[in-house]
């Protein structure tokens, strides 16, 4: 099966065709009419270094516009996930989905020859700020973006005297957003009354109008090359920055960091330690990798943290990080220790998630276990974090006592068939042993660990009614679908 890949395109809303209503559910209502979402088109993109052009043909657009009928929209900018996760970000819907034939040729004849697709969209008022809607309404707003998935078939041909390489097929609708304050090309593509279609001639990657599913939190803002920086945007966005942190100064990276949202605004690359833009976008690649979380991040010790309840994105930590934590030694005391010194302190530990290092995480109290287990290295940096950022850490912490604290998930599958392994021989010794109740009640807290270590990879549940059980469920389905996989990117 081919890739999945999610892409967005901009359209233009025509003020002139505006109406009102009245909601039972959702209150007032404003309509913009006409909306084009789609259309016919030959159009290029970068892939492994090459320019390539992909054919979206009526065929597949015709098939394709069943499912943006009811879909919900979003004010502003798209959502930090690739597919709306959450009942907040909802602030529309497109409704009225047609198919049609009469589009406007603007790039050679200037005729209505071109098949596509037109729609209404229904902004709910009272979930998007005034200056949005009234935006829309002037004309200064008329943008609106698409995010949808779709399969390359790798099948060449020419449409409309333009020869491309590959189709764009199985397309599917996920959402629109609206009150984009800048599209990405002039008039009569992105103008007010425009009935065209039009791509990102460059993408957030800063390549191509196909853009990676990694990249859908980084929105309405553009990769930036200095004459000594690569700048790559975080899933901040336009948040106040309060502070730039010291990511790594030996790789020469740092990050604009926004401390009232608790978010990256930008990670800033020096070109001097031979950072390029695409090794840069890797980078950032490979530290936001859980795109199945919400985009909140947090710097904290010079590392990543997503605030859903997951570890550091380096794993568990280390043993001289356990060592630290558990014998209560600072970095500076740590350092003056010989090799020596440090390791016979690592062989004094007790297993991962023992009895004997559940009682000592037992002791402490939360902010301790959250900077012990989170790997904070001092009461400074703990203290430099917002409220919201260190209220949703302690709140991420596993149960005081649950088995399995610091293990990883091949650790804890490891552990728990060791433990049945000891329940089935003492049932086969003897059917009534005691013993097995102790083994059990183990059993049950590694079970407990591996589950919420399981639970943590998956989309947290928004639990606002059924509109948001329904989001959910269908975005777990989306991200779990065996055919949509994630746009590699070449490692150089």
């Amino acid at each position: 099966m081919s890739e999945r890949i999610f892409d967005r395109y901009w359209a233009g809303i025509d003020a002139a065709k505006v109406t009102e209503r009245k909601d039972p559910t959702f209150g007032p209502v404003t309509v913009f009419h006409d909306v084009v979402l789609a259309r016919e088109i030959v159009q290029p993109y970068n892939i492994d270094g090459k320019t390539l052009m992909a054919y979206k043909s009526a065929d597949e657009l015709e098939r394709y516009w069943r499912w943006i009928e009811g879909r919900w929209a979003v004010a502003g900018k798209h959502p930090s996930t690739p597919v709306i996760v959450s009942p907040d970000d909802i602030a529309g819907r497109t409704v009225n989905i047609r198919f049609v034939k009469n589009l406007i040729d603007h790039a050679k004849t200037e005729r209505p020859n071109i098949r596509g697709i037109l729609g209404d969209l229904e902004v709910f008022n009272d979930r998007v700020a005034p200056e949005i809607l009234n935006g829309m309404k002037d004309g200064s707003l008329p943008d609106v973006s698409i995010g949808f998935l779709y399969a390359q078939e790798m099948t060449a041909g020419n449409w409309n005297g333009s020869d491309y390489d590959f189709r764009q097929v199985d397309m599917f609708h996920d959402h629109t957003a609206f009150g984009i304050k800048k599209g990405r090309c002039t008039w009569p593509y992105c103008g007010i009354g425009a009935d065209s279609l039009f791509t990102i001639e460059k993408s957030l990657n800063g390549e191509s109008g196909k853009i990676d599913m990694n990249h859908m939190a980084i929105v309405g803002r553009d990769p930036e090359e200095t004459e000594n920086t690569i700048q790559i945007p975080g899933p901040g966005g336009d948040c106040e920055v309060t502070a730039t942190i010291q990511i790594s100064e030996d790789q020469g990276i740092q990050a604009t960091y926004c401390g009232g949202t608790s978010e990256v605004r930008t990670y800033i690359f020096s070109k001097e330690k031979g950072w390029t833009m695409e090794k840069a976008q890797t980078w950032v690649d490979e530290h936001k990798e859980d795109t199945e979380a919400a985009g909140d991040v947090l710097i904290a010790g010079g590392r990543v943290y997503r605030l859903i309840g997951l570890d550091p994105e380096e794993g568990p930590r280390t043993e001289e990080e356990r060592a630290k934590a558990h014998f209560n030694i600072s970095d500076e005391e740590w350092d003056k220790l010989t090799d020596e010194e440090k390791q016979a302190y690592i062989d004094k530990l007790p297993p991962r998630g023992s009895a004997q290092e559940q009682e000592t995480e037992g002791a402490r109290t939360d902010p301790e276990r959250a900077m012990a287990h989170y790997g904070v290295s001092s009461e400074e940096v703990w203290e430099s974090l917002s409220d919201s950022a260190r209220s949703a850490l302690i709140a991420a912490l596993p149960d005081r006592g649950a088995g399995g604290d610091e293990m990883t998930e091949e650790e804890l599958k490891a552990k728990i068939a060791e433990i049945q392994k000891q329940i089935d021989d003492l049932y086969s010794e003897s059917p009534e042993s005691a013993e097995a109740e102790g083994l059990y009640a183990e059993l049950e807290g590694y079970t407990k660990a591996l589950a919420a270590l399981i639970a943590a990879k998956v989309l947290p549940e928004t639990g606002e009614g059924k509109i948001g059980e329904d989001e959910v469920a269908r975005s777990k389905r989306l991200l779990k679908d065996p055919r949509l996989k994630r746009d590699p990117i070449r490692r150089t």
